[in-house]
Order: structure tokens, then sequence, then C-alpha cells
């Protein structure tokens, strides 16, 4: 099926625009830790390829060899051969999974379907995760948190760390707990390797997964 490339590269920039996912970014602390945050894409990458056969080869191979980074979170690719359309759309696992990215692939068909029709989109909204963390951060500031966070740190610094379970509990087994305390040298040398390996635990994050819409 071939598909409008004005019309789809709308259908694109309106999914990025009101899915939260895609609004996601991270900036590097000065002690090297990451913060989130939601900002407008700075700039989305939304690839326009024309090829004059039906050969895209060349185009899958170039999408699974792409490297996302917590700098560029997705990308989407629209591929037009002189019969058919595809959309390419590759995501960091960090902000999208398997499920997620058949979300992405249902709005497609529903916005373009909209949009070839002449529909407006005005009521045409997704569930926002923004509302959650505003309700959280009015929660931190409130006098409830205090109260709260009074409460649970008087109840848990009482709690006794020899049981975890009582004796009335669906099994009927008492867990028993040991704690110890690591040389200061050992805590170094993980952190050290940790820090090192920061890196490759980035990279298994990268989804090598590709949608591809015909």
């Amino acid at each position: 099926m071939y598909l409008t490339q004005k019309i789809l590269k709308k259908t694109i920039e309106t999914i990025i625009e009101r899915n939260d996912s895609f609004h996601i970014h991270f900036k590097r602390n000065k002690d090297g830790s990451y913060s989130q945050f939601f900002a407008d894409p700075e700039k989305p990458i939304i690839n326009i390829h024309k090829i004059n056969n039906e050969n895209i080869s060349p185009i899958k191979e170039f999408y699974k060899n792409f490297e996302l980074s917590l700098v560029q979170l997705f990308a989407f690719g629209l591929v037009f051969t002189p019969t058919h359309t595809y959309v390419f759309y590759k995501s960091h696992h960090i902000i999208a999974d398997g499920w997620g990215m058949t979300q992405v692939a249902e709005q497609i068909k529903e916005i373009y379907s909209k949009l070839l029709s002449g529909e407006t989109l005005d009521n045409y909204t997704k569930p926002s995760y923004t509302s959650l963390i505003k309700r959280e951060q009015d929660y931190l500031t409130s006098s409830k948190y205090k109260t709260d966070y009074a409460f649970w740190n008087k109840y848990v610094s009482n709690l006794g760390t020899t049981r975890l379970f009582h004796n009335d509990d669906m099994f009927q087994k008492d867990a028993i707990r040991s704690e110890h305390l690591i040389p200061s040298t050992l805590a170094k040398d993980i952190d050290s390797f940790l820090s090192i390996q920061f890196y490759f635990r980035i990279r298994i994050f990268l989804s090598n997964s590709i949608y591809i819409l015909f």
C-alpha cells in the first residue's frame, strides 16, 4: 500500500508531540549520575527514503545498526518505493518496550486515517504521565508528606532485623536475615567496576526491535 508522504510525516510528528515517552530527556550531572526530565524533542529524527525499486534491504540494515543513546532516544524512517510505504521505528528501551511500540503502530493507523479524511485531531488525546508527576511533586511539598515521613521513619527505625514474616503468614515460615558490613576497600572496588561498566549498562537497554508497516 502506498501512503501520502505529507500526511504520513504529519502523522509521525503528531505522535511525537502527543506521547510523553518522546518528550523524555536525560542530562548528565557533575557527579556522573543522570537526571530525567520532560521537554519538547529538540531534533526528532524522521528520515525520508525514496527508492525506485522494491529492495529495502539496505535500509533495513541501516536501521538495524542505527545506534541509539541517552541523547538520541528514538528514530523514525519513512520509506517510499514505487508500490509500498514502510515505517521504520526504533526506540531506546528506556522509553518504550515491545507493547509501547505496538501502540505507536496503532496510532499511526488511527491518526493517518483521520488526517486523510480531513478529521480534526482536537479531541484525539492519550493518557499523560505528567499529571502523575505533578501530583507527586504537590505531595512532596505538602504537610501530609511531612506527617507521613515522620510516621514511617519512626516505624521503620523500630523494626527488628531478625525476622521478616510472622508465624501466622500463609507459608508458616520464618525468614532468616543475616547482615554483613563489607570492607571499605571492597566497596570502592565495586563502585569503580560499576563506573567502568556504565557504558555497557546503557547499551543493553538499546532496543534492536524494528517495527515495519506495509
